[in-house]
């Protein structure tokens, strides 16, 4: 039975996948610029984990990446999370 439920969808229509708490679950999606890749499995506790990676296209010159979270937005810039344009744990973008 499925654990993990996942579907995507582009130009060429509609795609959806299923995954065991023993086979996990894994996406990336990409653009010129950057990539989103999620991992999803279950610990030894029998909970659930959800890895989210961001990250710039080496050679893109892509530095900095626009994130939203539940509606909120971030800034990741140089391997740090900013919060908002400016603010960051006392250091400024």
């Amino acid at each position: 039975m499925s654990h993990f439920y996942g579907y995507l969808k582009g130009n060429r229509g509609e795609t959806h996948r299923c995954g065991s708490k023993g086979s996990g679950m894994w996406a990336e999606v990409k653009s010129w610029d950057s990539e989103l890749s999620v991992t999803l499995h279950e610990d030894g506790d029998g909970k659930d984990v959800y890895d989210i990676s961001v990250s710039p296209i080496r050679g893109a010159g892509q530095e900095k990446l626009r994130l939203r979270v539940n509606g909120e937005e971030f800034i990741y810039y140089k391997g740090k999370v900013y919060k908002g344009e400016h603010e960051v744990l006392g250091e400024k973008l």
